[in-house]
């Protein structure tokens, strides 16, 4: 993976370019280099199901990947600045930044899936926000990353819907929000199936779901 991105910058090919860093990105979640690197607890031992140890891990992770590109500032549960004033306040578990100017050119959310109501709702919620931020940065960037994750064998069937929903787009205060837009920008939807290994989690399957 590394010489695939040394590739690119020696080329000039920016790492910018939505189709190159979506696929930088769908390269890593199925080699598990940057993962087995600075988090090998989630490929090998295993982690705690314990308070929100995996969502952190999940959230720096992401964060992670973006910092080993050079010209990216990755940041960790950060406030989307809004530059178009959809009315909701959000505060993406990871955006990417160009070191340049600071411009976000990726957003993303890491959700834990269950089969409740109330968890069904969160991982709802989420990809929600990821499509009112989409807006509040006027629909301008390269890469809308969102990653699920459960324990089991499956992907859940509500992923449908919720791909559906950042395609398509949903009502929103009364308005109709539009979803993204694919000739500008690329989505990335993941499911990360945990395995229980002697009570501890272990992520070695990325599915991708679009």
């Amino acid at each position: 993976m590394e010489e695939s991105l040394q590739m690119f910058l020696k080329y000039g090919v920016s790492i910018m370019d939505k189709d190159l860093l979506s696929g930088f990105i769908i390269n890593e979640f199925s080699s598990g280099e940057i993962r087995e690197k600075y988090f090998p607890m989630i490929c090998q031992g295993g982690v705690a199901d314990y308070s929100e140890m995996v969502h952190s891990i999940g959230l720096n992770y992401i964060t992670q990947i973006g910092r080993t590109i050079e010209d990216v500032v990755s940041i960790s549960e950060c406030p989307v600045i809004q530059e178009n004033k959809v009315p909701r306040e959000i505060r993406a578990d990871s955006i990417w930044f160009e070191r340049n100017n600071f411009k976000p050119v990726l957003i993303s959310e890491f959700e834990r899936y269950e089969n409740t109501r109330t968890k069904k709702t969160k991982v709802r919620e989420k990809a929600e926000n990821l499509l009112i931020a989409y807006h509040q940065l006027n629909r301008d960037l390269q890469v809308v990353l969102y990653v699920t994750w459960g324990i089991g064998l499956a992907v859940p069937q509500e992923m449908d819907s919720i791909k559906a929903l950042l395609i398509d787009g949903f009502q929103f205060k009364g308005a109709w929000l539009s979803g993204i837009d694919s000739g500008k920008t690329s989505l990335l939807i993941f499911h990360a199936i945990a395995s229980n290994v002697e009570g501890k989690l272990v992520f070695n399957r990325w599915v991708r779901i679009h």
